[in-house]
């Protein structure tokens, strides 16, 4: 009889792009002669893996070993993993990590499956209105970015800059320099600038970089359509980025998107007015244009896990930061979020500091993903597969 030999080799089979983990299986036949090789099933694409985040992340994993990244790499027989974890970062930090050139720029168009958990740490901060906006904004730019097909940064033909303006270079940046409203002119409460962009087919957003302590003096961004209509409207107030003393955590930025509206692209007009009698510093900066992927790597966004450590103690904070990967996924078809918490033991898996956890509770986190991502493929496997069927 014939029939089909699973080999104790796992390999990763791809379905709808996502990873999920199957055995291969070979060809067999009972009556070939002993001598006659096995045919090998066809080799599964390899799907690489990508992390951001705080410590738990890594590289400083505190009482572990290995940390949830390699674990969710050897559980879901995955290729290279890049770690790009920094300690201490709050979801801003990340969000600049992942655009600026002297960071761990993500390269747009990239495939295969990036995993973020960099919520935790915003617990340090109080639980305040900015802090809360500059959660949201940071992760929606961030999870932006990883799900680019093409970044056109400021000094591409796509911008057309008109009036006074200003090139603003910055580290953190994305690509590096970023247009600002030229800061002589911000006393003028009649001033604006404008920026004529030509916006390709597809789902766009417009990054722009907020400042700290700016709150009610951050720049207004309206974006304007052929018939100069208000389609859109984008504040940069109060979205600042705590100094970091590892990686490039220098300065008080941070991005925040627009998104174009519509999909079939054309010449749109974004204009910038400044607050009234308010003649500070640069008030307005416009960093680039994203485009989506139309097939984008599975960005898996991590909830952040309730630990017992004092300075984490803050209830409404918590649920709100637990809330945001949500947001994210009901904006972003690719995001696939995940709850650690379901089954988090604080006094078993953590580790005397009450705040890093010890190998089982990184290696908790990385079943959470694997199962997470698993049943994502599995959903979008059957979706393929069954005419009618919808997410």
């Amino acid at each position: 009889m014939t029939g089909y030999l699973a080999v104790t080799d796992e390999r990763t089979l791809t379905s709808a792009g996502v990873a999920v983990v199957a055995k291969d299986f070979v060809p067999w036949d009972e009556y070939a002669p002993p001598s006659a090789p096995l045919a090998q099933a066809p080799t599964a694409p390899t799907i690489n893996l990508w992390t951001y985040g705080d410590s738990w992340t890594g590289p400083k994993i505190g009482y572990a070993t290995v940390a949830w990244p390699a674990a969710t790499r050897d559980l879901l027989f995955l290729g290279t993993l890049t770690n790009r974890g920094q300690a201490g970062s709050r979801i801003q930090n990340i969000a600049v990590h992942a655009q600026a050139p002297t960071g761990a720029p993500w390269t747009p168009g990239t495939k295969g499956i990036v995993a973020v958990g960099g919520l935790l740490n915003q617990q340090v901060e109080g639980d305040t209105a900015a802090n809360r906006d500059t959660a949201y904004a940071s992760l929606r730019a961030l999870t932006a970015r990883l799900s680019s097909g093409v970044i056109r940064e400021d000094t591409d033909p796509a911008f057309t800059f008109n009036g006074t303006w200003d090139t603003f270079t910055d580290p953190m940046a994305s690509g590096g320099t970023a247009r600002s409203v030229n800061p002589t002119l911000a006393a003028d409460a009649t001033h604006t600038a404008t920026v004529t962009v030509n916006v390709p087919a597809g789902v766009n957003y417009l990054q722009l970089i907020g400042m700290a302590d700016t709150v009610g003096k951050g720049a207004t961004f309206t974006l304007h359509d052929g018939a100069d209509v208000e389609v859109a409207r984008q504040r940069t107030d109060a979205h600042s980025v705590p100094t970091l003393s590892q990686g490039i955590g220098e300065g008080a930025r941070a991005p925040v998107v627009m998104r174009v509206p519509g999909t079939a692209g054309g010449t749109f007009t974004l204009k910038v007015t400044t607050p009234s009698g308010y003649a500070g510093a640069v008030l307005g900066y416009v960093d680039c244009l994203i485009t989506l992927a139309d097939e984008p790597p599975l960005v898996v966004l991590l909830k952040p896990v309730h630990v017992t450590h004092p300075s984490y103690q803050k209830e409404a904070l918590e649920t709100y930061l637990r809330s945001l990967p949500e947001t994210m996924a009901s904006e972003f078809p690719n995001v696939v979020t995940v709850d650690p918490n379901l089954g988090f033991d604080n006094v078993a898996m953590l580790g005397p500091d009450l705040l890093h956890p010890f190998d089982n509770g990184h290696l908790h986190v990385a079943t959470a993903v694997r199962d997470a991502v698993n049943a994502t493929a599995i959903r979008r496997a059957l979706i393929q597969q069954t005419p009618g069927l919808v997410a």
